[in-house]
């Protein structure tokens, strides 16, 4: 499966867990942006943490929320 990813700009606090995480999938400038990917369960482990939530993570096939 492939996840896509989404930034819910308002929410964003900027913490920078999800880049900490995973570097090569996010970026943290005024809020967190999404510059690559990387294996299904660190983009899920990534926008678990978030303190946000907002990280939104969709099904890449069906579009299906799979996250929060």
């Amino acid at each position: 499966m492939s996840y896509t990813i989404e930034i819910d700009e308002d929410a964003c606090s900027a913490h920078g867990d999800c880049a900490d995480l995973a570097p090569e999938v996010f970026e943290l400038d005024d809020v967190a942006r999404v510059i690559g990917t990387g294996p299904d369960e660190l983009v899920l482990a990534a926008a678990e943490i978030c303190p946000t939530a907002a990280i939104r993570i969709l099904d890449g096939d069906t579009g299906e929320q799979v996250f929060p």
